[in-house]
């Protein structure tokens, strides 16, 4: 999966990440979701939120909106995100199985962060 994202802030002590995840494999995506965790200076995490996308299977190509709110204390240096998917793995011998993946992006919200320029 490919995951595009806009960090906002539309009140104070409130972030908002909204993006889409777009299925960009060949096999049908059964699930995914996005987590954004608050890391402090110490590198521990003071908050997080997380959202699914809202279609619960995707094809290729396809683009799934999500959203999250995440309430902030000011104690925040830098914010991850987590993107887990399910897929079915069609490429062993026998059954077909889904299989999870999870991958991470750190300061998300970084200026110099890549963000998408793309409608969520």
């Amino acid at each position: 999966v490919r995951v595009f994202w806009n960090c906002t802030q539309p009140e104070q002590n409130l972030l908002q990440v909204d993006g889409v995840v777009q299925n960009i494999g060949g096999q049908r995506v059964r699930f995914a979701e996005v987590e954004v965790v608050a890391v402090n200076a110490s590198n521990r995490t003071v908050s997080s939120a997380r959202s699914a996308v809202r279609d619960t299977v995707l094809q290729t190509n396809q683009r799934s909106p999500f959203l999250i709110q995440l309430r902030t204390s000011g104690d925040e240096v830098r914010f991850d995100m987590f993107y887990r998917h399910r897929a079915r793995d069609t490429s062993g011998i026998g059954t077909a199985m889904d299989r999870q993946v999870q991958n991470m992006a750190r300061a998300v919200c970084s200026p110099t962060q890549y963000r998408s320029q793309e409608p969520g």
